[in-house]
């Protein structure tokens, strides 16, 4: 087996999620992040012939990455990652489920408040202006053209902050949404947002089966 191109892209998110990753014999990946804020599931064209657990995924793909013609061969106890000469391999053992962080379950958004359109451009803007203005928090706030996204600190009222306005629509003109700009680890897109008055969101790509549930900040607000 060879992984292809959107596969590794996927994993490679995924392993900036979290290093633990388990396979399945379908072909939906999911990853969670170790404080559960952020799990992320695509569909993906390719399934692994069983299931097994992989303790460190980004060493697992770097080991990928130096044999770029790879093909993999899968034992009961390890994986042997091996090139088309055959004069270069390793074998890569498993790792136990008990020792991994994972979930084999999946999540639905009870009880949709808002949506928003968000394209990869304005994240990037995001995640630009916190490390500029050293933030680590963004709110969406009511707007008459849908929302404003404020990068913010809430601890400091005369702090600078940075917003941008992005088209959705609220139940409610009474809510802050928070999120912690960290979480925003999605693959490069446009997505559409759902967010639930339970505080967890849920962000679909556009173009392709990925979508990421990310839990609000604790400092949320809805007045429904």
């Amino acid at each position: 087996m060879q992984l292809n191109e959107n596969t590794l892209k996927v994993l490679q998110n995924f392993a900036s999620l979290n290093p633990n990753f388990i396979a399945r014999e379908e072909n939906v990946f999911n990853s969670i992040s170790a404080a559960k804020t952020i799990l992320g599931e695509a569909t993906v064209d390719q399934t692994f012939p069983r299931r097994f657990g992989l303790y460190d995924l980004g060493e697992f793909l770097s080991i990928i990455s130096i044999l770029p013609d790879h093909n993999l061969e899968f034992h009961d106890k390890y994986v042997v990652i091996s090139d088309n000469t055959g004069l270069n391999s390793c074998k890569y053992f498993y790792a136990s489920e008990e020792i991994l962080s994972f979930t084999d379950k999946t999540i639905s958004i009870p009880d949709e408040v808002a949506t928003c359109s968000i394209n990869w451009a304005t994240i990037q803007k995001l995640h630009r202006a916190a490390s500029a203005l050293g933030h680590d928090k963004v709110d969406f706030l009511p707007n008459e053209n849908g929302f404003m996204l404020s990068v913010v600190d809430h601890n400091d009222p005369t702090s600078n902050s940075f917003d941008v306005i992005v088209p959705g629509t609220c139940e409610s003109k009474d809510f802050r949404f928070t999120f912690q700009i960290a979480n925003f680890k999605m693959m490069e897109g446009d997505y559409e947002v759902k967010i639930s008055s339970k505080m967890i969101s849920e962000w679909k790509k556009t173009t392709d089966e990925i979508k990421y549930t990310i839990a609000l900040d604790k400092s949320s607000t809805y007045g429904g």
